[in-house]
């Protein structure tokens, strides 16, 4: 690493350093350190070699450091009025898949040069030791200060001609993520964290004088319903040579996770636009989206410029990528009960809490359910309560007709215990609680299902097995009873109790204390649609049958100590019979084969 430091204090008192080559922008997008960049521009009519000599170099010092930290050898060269990137490549790929195109060089050291932060000094060093351009002061933190750039951007005002080697904070606009507190005044720096790519332009310059054609799309994303039939992305000109057509071509990102031919009409890639001689109109590419049935996630539609050519030595701005978001529209709202709470893992024995928690939910209807986009909240039931979100379903997560889907915190079967899960809250740390706590699915905003237990007063609160609706109660309104809760008897995995995933153990078939004398319903099950009741009284009866849900789907008064009753209407399911005769009420359960 070459020691600069005397050297440059030299070159401030002579004044001597200046260059055709300075930088013009530095990068540390908010949320996104691995975009940040160096952008150095060209203002000479020729050509640097920055290997000429004894290379070409920029000296990093980080924090209030008055020594160089870090050097950056620079490799390529830089054309007349043309741009050079050099990119942090520690999360290799990154600048190329956020801003579009490849950078000139890239910078694979953590936190390296082109890794600063915004708090860091940089000098531009030509291959004579000279300093040609300074950004802040050696010894000096820039946090607080005209020139910290922190989770923002750094762009040289447009008026700027050459490299300086003395910092000058006039010479720049400065946003950051905070004030400089520390600075007495400066002359534009603003309050405001920029994120990438829509904030920053690399390859491009406020103070460049454009004289090429470039070319660009209009903006970096458009957000569309699936039922707009066809949406246009538009790319626009600036410069079109009068003479020369400009040709650009459109391909297709592989994030993309829209289908080609099924999420939108087959379209061919790469896709040419082309801007007339001359012309300042936009050219867009038309795309037709596929109106489905399906219950789905948003998908996307990424484009980027990948070739531009023609016009007045035409080449690509920013933004070089579109991002096409399709939103579904096929998620029906569910009713309450469609979707229901039957088994809670809130204490595992077997693995820790974080690892061995689960819940496991039931369909009650005929159709499949997607839980895509539902609420799921843990509350604790304490004096404070602490809603704790465990999380919007993020991905298709259905369930099927009468079948179950398992919720866990961590989705590795080695781990959790053994469990095979539908859908993993990877590692939220967000858990179930163990005392009298509460569990609640939502969608759009509509309670479909909420579970209360109540620390072993009437639920069930076991260690190391799971608390199991009864089969006889799979419905809404019975399982808020701890009554119809059971401990799990059935072991799994490493050896924990519960059933994830299948029929539970629990099968309670309870009548209510204050049941009818003589109450008898047969046969059960019922294979030829009749059943028969009988009763010890002739007394008028109120018959109702419910499904599991708890929706009400039949009922008929009678009288009569015996009494048969069609019910072929009904098809073949698990149900809830309820009889009320003389303010006596008895409750079973119906099984119709």
């Amino acid at each position: 690493m070459k020691k600069h430091y005397l050297l440059l204090m030299a070159l401030m008192l002579t004044g001597l350093g200046y260059s055709q080559v300075f930088i013009t922008e530095l990068a540390d997008p908010d949320g996104n350190a691995n975009a940040r960049f160096i952008e150095l521009y060209n203002a000479g009519s020729t050509a640097v070699d920055f290997t000429e000599s004894n290379g070409w170099q920029i000296d990093k010092y980080t924090n209030a450091s008055a020594t160089v930290t870090y050097t950056l050898d620079l490799t390529g060269t830089i054309q007349p009025g043309g741009f050079y990137i050099i990119a942090y490549d520690y999360s290799p790929g990154t600048f190329q898949s956020v801003y579009g195109f490849a950078p000139d060089q890239l910078d694979a050291v953590q936190n390296g040069v082109a890794g600063s932060n915004g708090d860091d000094d940089l000098f531009l060093i030509d291959g004579n030791d000279n300093v040609v351009d300074a950004y802040g002061v050696p010894g000096e933190d820039n946090t607080g200060y005209c020139s910290e750039y922190e989770d923002g951007r750094a762009e040289r005002i447009a008026s700027v001609t050459s490299g300086n080697p003395v910092w000058d904070e006039s010479e720049w606009n400065v946003w950051a993520d905070s004030d400089a507190v520390n600075a007495t005044s400066c002359t534009n720096h603003v309050v405001d964290p920029q994120v990438a790519p829509d904030d920053f332009d690399p390859g491009a310059w406020i103070g460049a004088p454009v004289t090429t054609t470039v070319v660009s799309f209009v903006s970096s994303s458009t957000d569309v319903n699936e039922d707009i039939g066809t949406v246009d992305v538009c790319l626009s000109i600036v410069n079109p040579d009068p003479a020369n057509d400009t040709v650009v071509e459109l391909n297709l990102n592989p994030d993309s996770t829209a289908t080609n031919g099924v999420d939108y009409v087959n379209m061919n890639f790469p896709y040419t636009l082309t801007f007339p001689a001359g012309s300042t109109d936009d050219q867009c590419i038309t795309i037709d989206i596929i109106n489905d049935n399906e219950v789905e996630i948003n998908e996307t539609i990424v484009l980027f410029i990948e070739n531009v050519s023609g016009g007045n030595a035409a080449a690509p701005v920013s933004p070089l990528i579109h991002t096409l978001t399709i939103d579904h529209n096929d998620v029906l709202p569910p009713n309450p009960g469609d979707i229901i709470i039957t088994e809670i893992m809130q204490n595992p024995d077997a693995v820790p809490d974080a690892d061995g928690e689960y819940f496991e939910v039931y369909n009650t209807t005929n159709d499949p359910i997607n839980m895509f986009a539902w609420e799921l909240t843990d509350t604790n039931s304490t004096a404070v309560l602490n809603n704790k979100v465990m999380g919007n379903i993020t991905n298709n997560t259905i369930v099927p007709p009468h079948g179950y889907l398992v919720f866990v915190t961590n989705g590795d079967p080695v781990q959790n215990g053994g469990i095979t899960a539908d859908y993993d809250f990877d590692g939220s740390g967000t858990g179930l609680v163990n005392g009298a706590g509460s569990l609640t699915l939502s969608a759009a905003g509509v309670v479909i299902d909420e579970v209360a237990w109540d620390d072993g007063v009437t639920f069930p609160d076991p260690t190391g097995a799971s608390m199991e609706l009864s089969l006889s109660h799979y419905n809404a309104v019975d399982n808020d009873d701890g009554a119809n809760w059971c401990e799990a008897v059935s072991p799994y995995g490493a050896g924990d109790k519960g059933t994830p995933g299948a029929d539970n153990d629990c099968n309670i078939v309870r009548v209510i204390e204050n049941e009818i004398e003589g109450f008898a319903v047969f046969p059960n099950p019922v294979d030829k649609g009749v059943i028969n009741l009988s009763t010890r009284s002739n007394s008028l009866k109120k018959v109702e049958i419910y499904d599991i849900a708890g929706k009400l789907i039949w009922t008929k008064e009678i009288s009569g100590e015996q009494v048969s009753l069609n019910i072929q209407t009904i098809k073949a399911g698990l149900y809830m019979l309820k009889v009320k005769e003389n303010n006596k009420i008895s409750i079973v359960k119906l099984l119709i084969k």
